[in-house]
């Protein structure tokens, strides 16, 4: 595998050497999850600021309100929710509503 040399501070070398020895990974491994980790939380910052500024501008957060009701129609697909952790029947679909009442 092709690798380049970076240069990081002593500390930080070894910092990155004790989290690889807790994990059992390599230090390369390690650095590749941590970048990647950081460029996630940079993104996701820049999509708080991003809807940040949006809320800030009523007529285009009244737009972005708007297309989200008429997304929200596609939650009547008939779909349960995945977050729904209880057991699923495998014969027949048992709607939430039924279900509570019968419980």
């Amino acid at each position: 595998m092709p690798s380049e040399t970076v240069r990081i501070k002593p500390g930080t070398h070894t910092k990155l050497k004790e989290l690889a020895e807790q994990v059992g990974a390599s230090m390369p491994e390690i650095l590749e999850r941590a970048v990647e980790a950081y460029q996630r939380q940079q993104f996701l910052k820049g999509l708080a600021e991003d809807y940040a500024r949006l809320r800030s501008d009523p007529k285009a957060w009244a737009v972005e309100l708007a297309e989200r009701k008429t997304w929200d129609a596609t939650l009547a697909d008939g779909l349960e929710n995945e977050s729904d952790e209880r057991p699923r029947k495998r014969r027949g679909v048992v709607r939430r509503s039924q279900s509570r009442s019968r419980t």
